[in-house]
């Protein structure tokens, strides 16, 4: 089956977790597309047990992903033309908890981290959305919820501005390629999968 691949990175990702850990299985073929935040915490490569050859990375501060994102589109042609071409492939945006950018546009602050136009764009935009809700339902004084929906969000504003890529929309349509939205826990290592259908985090688990 077509999906075996996240299934396998799951079971690596709960044997990480693991005090005693037994090796990984050797595997060298690209899989994977790993977009995540440059905050030096985070080792993917450790608490996923991605094997060499494996994933393709690319890190910026705070995962965002903008319309006509060139360097996105390169790496999803190489991870498309690479072996083993009978699998799908995946791409994986993943926030995290304690996100400083995010904590910065939760601040009011977050056009003054970055010089680039579409970071505060894609900063004031969340912040924006988030804040009119917040002051709609009650909660804008609670920091900690104004961070959590932020993180939501900005996750939803980049997964949207991932599928307007002609090349990723090219490769969903053929099958060949399914997107995933992530919240790691920056504390504990636990994965929260986005729901597309309510478009809320739930624990990853085998489905």
């Amino acid at each position: 089956m077509k999906n075996d691949f996240m299934k396998e990175l799951l079971l690596r990702h709960k044997l990480a977790m693991a005090p005693e850990s037994s090796a990984p299985p050797d595997y060298h073929h690209q899989m994977v597309v790993y977009l995540g935040c440059a905050d030096r915490r985070l080792k993917p490569e450790e608490h996923l047990k991605f094997q060499p050859g494996e994933a393709f990375y690319l890190r910026n501060p705070g995962a965002l992903v903008h319309p006509q994102d060139e360097n996105i589109e390169v790496m999803v042609e190489a991870l498309l033309e690479s072996p083993p071409h009978d699998k799908l492939k995946h791409l994986i945006i993943s926030v995290h908890t304690d996100c400083l950018i995010l904590k910065a546009c939760r601040d009011g602050c977050g056009d003054k981290i970055s010089r680039r136009r579409y970071v505060k764009k894609h900063l004031n935009n969340v912040h924006h959305e988030v804040m009119k809700e917040a002051k709609t339902k009650g909660w804008g004084n609670d920091p900690a919820k104004v961070l959590k929906e932020l993180e939501k969000k900005s996750l939803l504003q980049s997964l949207a501005n991932l599928e307007t890529l002609p090349v990723v929309q090219k490769a969903i349509v053929e099958g060949n390629l399914k997107i995933h939205g992530w919240l790691l826990d920056t504390h504990t290592r636990n994965i929260y999968a986005m729901n597309p259908d309510t478009q809320e985090f739930e624990l990853w688990v085998i489905i």
